[in-house]
């Protein structure tokens, strides 16, 4: 299986467009000029992008910059969808940059009372917001459009100067972008999440406001904000990993007995089976007194616990069983067929994270040809091994 990435925001000192890409960037994959080249696809000229390492608190951190000129327009609403539209950004980086201002616009509308298409955005509008938006999308593609989980979003306090005059933290458009997104209190009086960074984490976060998911880090970076202030180190951290394989959840139901025939081994095995166990297995054991004995296992899903209970009680002599749950992984799994000298064989091949791990022809077909051919199985096993490799070395080029 192919696991997805997993990319965690947490945005304990909130976050801002130019925050989350300069922790994307600090992930150590996809680099500046990465994000230089995607951005061309906008043909917007009349800025230019920096990346450069600060402090902030005790916290080293990528500070994402966009320098522009002093004559670049403001676009509203209808301008940017157009602009996206017949831009030449991957298809979905665009699609996806075009619904985070949809939000915005809808955000705007909402609080101002204009019309969605023609919303002025003024500082969302320049330059530097849409390479914030459409940036952040790019650097998303170019990791595999992660599967985004983000933390609360503290908001901040204060008040803050817009085009709108001099309105309280957070921003109207930012109360109205957060709703059904977690936030969390804060006491600084400055201005912690920002539309731009509102409309991020509601259109890629999965779960915002959990935890930090169970998963296997690969990456950590660090994106700082304009200010080098407050109680924490202004910056976004952003975790960068895979998440574990979904472990299917099974039981395991066992008994030690030391006076169960030999003979009648075998029949408490068909009987678990036959109770819908996945599998049973016995093994020799040393008992108390010195006895031995066996212990009989068998594996089952919680549907079949009850049955597989039963199967145990009135199939051995035991006077208790134990039941645990355990989690079981499994490769994916698919049939190859290989020719060999004999014949066509299948080889069973084991898939974990995408690679083959694992070939094994299978014994069945084995048998069969070695029995037509009159040669022993092992001479058909090795023959479908060494068919299989070939194949998979002409596969890869």
């Amino acid at each position: 299986m192919t696991a997805r990435p997993v990319l965690y925001l947490d945005c304990f000192s909130g976050i801002a467009g130019d925050m989350l890409i300069g922790a994307l960037l600090d992930l150590g994959g996809p680099t500046l000029a990465d994000l230089d080249r995607d951005l061309a696809g906008l043909s917007i000229r009349g800025y230019r992008l920096s990346a450069e390492r600060v402090q902030r608190g005790a916290v080293s951190a990528v500070k994402f910059r966009v320098e522009i000129s002093p004559d670049q327009p403001e676009r509203d609403h209808r301008e940017i969808q157009e602009l996206l539209a017949r831009s030449r950004l991957e298809p979905e980086v665009a699609r996806r940059a075009a619904a985070v201002f949809r939000r915005i616009a809808e955000a705007e509308s909402a609080v101002h009372g204009e019309d969605a298409s023609h919303v002025h955005f003024h500082e969302i509008g320049a330059v530097d917001s849409i390479v914030d938006i459409a940036g952040a999308c790019a650097l998303f593609a170019r990791l595999g459009w992660p599967d985004v989980r983000s933390s609360a979003l503290p908001l901040g306090g204060g008040k803050v100067e817009t085009r709108h005059g001099l309105l309280p933290v957070p921003a109207p458009a930012t109360a109205y972008l957060v709703r059904g997104l977690a936030v969390a209190p804060s006491i600084e009086t400055f201005e912690q999440t920002t539309p731009t960074g509102a409309a991020l984490v509601a259109e890629f976060a999965r779960s915002p406001g959990g935890p930090l998911p169970r998963m296997t880090v690969g990456a950590v970076g660090h994106g700082a904000g304009d200010r080098d202030a407050g109680r924490l180190p202004n910056v976004l951290r952003a975790w960068l990993g895979e998440e574990p394989a979904p472990a299917e959840m099974l039981w395991v139901v066992e008994a030690q007995v030391d006076d169960l025939a030999g003979e009648l081994s075998a029949a408490l095995a068909d009987a678990l089976f036959a109770a819908g166990a996945r599998d049973v297995w016995l093994a020799p054991v040393q008992m108390k007194k010195g006895r031995p004995g066996i212990l009989a296992s068998c594996l089952a899903d919680a549907g079949r616990l009850d049955a597989v209970t039963d199967a145990f009680f009135s199939s051995s002599t035991t006077f208790g069983l134990r039941r645990y749950p355990v989690e079981r992984l499994e490769l994916d799994r698919e049939h190859v067929p290989v020719q060999t000298p004999h014949g066509e064989v299948r080889v069973k091949i084991g898939v974990w994270r995408g690679k083959v791990v694992t070939a094994s022809p299978e014994y069945e077909d084995c048998a069969e040809r070695a029995r037509t051919a009159g040669v022993p199985i092992r001479v058909v096993y090795r023959a479908a091994e060494v068919a299989w490799e070939a194949q998979r070395r002409a596969s890869q080029g």
